[in-house]
């Protein structure tokens, strides 16, 4: 079984997430989404990785907070982005030590919560909706289950490194009947195999809406990889979700009541 966390721990991911600059297609339509609020926000940048987020979102955040389990992850941040006003903490997203309702924006971006397992892939929503006002804007990313025939079907090629590569992906994975059949599956997709390897977790859309309510999350758009709003059935490797905190059952702050006139 591979420990994700500490593939993300090695020299290799970090140089590898270090390499990275850019937004995605969907990252930037989210950000032009919330850009208008992020003057105003306390945003939470789960997952920060090197900090490739870090560049577009902190400098426009009222106060801006990096984390990542990975504690090398974390030390490339504080490096790269020494001297600027950003905190950076090592935290896990299934236990954050944050406060209740402290943030107006959480991103996790780069499909962050997929390497998680998928009985604690519910207790990461919980903690971020436990975070974040009521209202606040949730931004994450998460592998496309119907993108895994793609993935991992025999396709010719002229290079033998291709279809070698293809061959131990069909071999460590289920048969594509019984990936058919599920919801969610935990996949070796060959994700930074040079490092260790990643087990990620893909989900359908359906089932991912299904889990946002669970955890209260409402008014869900769904983005595939080219930034428009994705279509029914689409196939991209990966899917951009951007939803709103549901307001809690019960205070989790006490107000005080307002006195009464004199």
């Amino acid at each position: 079984m591979i420990d994700n966390r500490k593939t993300y721990e090695t020299s290799y991911a970090v140089h590898q997430f270090a390499k990275l600059n850019d937004l995605q297609a969907p990252e930037k339509t989210i950000f032009e989404i919330v850009q208008p609020a992020l003057s105003r926000a306390r945003m939470l940048d789960l997952g920060v990785g090197a900090g490739r987020t870090t560049v577009h979102f902190a400098p426009r955040a009222k106060e801006y907070v990096g984390a990542d389990y990975s504690q090398a992850m974390i030390d490339a941040c504080r490096e790269r982005f020494a001297g600027d006003p950003y905190r950076f903490e090592v935290a896990d997203a299934r236990q954050l030590p944050f406060e209740d309702r402290s943030f107006d924006i959480v991103l996790f971006s780069y499909n962050g919560i997929d390497y998680v397992p998928h009985e604690d892939r519910q207790r990461v929503l919980r903690e971020v909706h436990r975070v974040l006002r009521d209202g606040g804007t949730f931004a994450f990313s998460t592998h496309n289950l119907d993108n895994a025939p793609a993935l991992l079907s025999m396709r010719p090629s002229i290079h033998p490194r291709a279809m070698l590569r293809q061959w131990k992906l069909r071999l460590a994975n289920p048969p594509l009947r019984e990936i058919a059949s599920r919801d969610w599956i935990v996949l070796h997709d060959g994700a930074l195999d040079a490092g260790g390897g990643l087990e990620t977790y893909y989900v359908r859309r359906e089932e991912q809406l299904r889990q946002l309510a669970a955890a209260g999350f409402i008014d869900v758009q769904v983005f595939q990889l080219d930034g428009a709003t994705a279509r029914e059935g689409a196939t991209d490797p990966w899917l951009y979700y951007l939803c709103k905190s549901g307001l809690t059952s019960s205070p989790r702050v006490a107000v005080p009541a307002a006195s009464p006139p004199r």
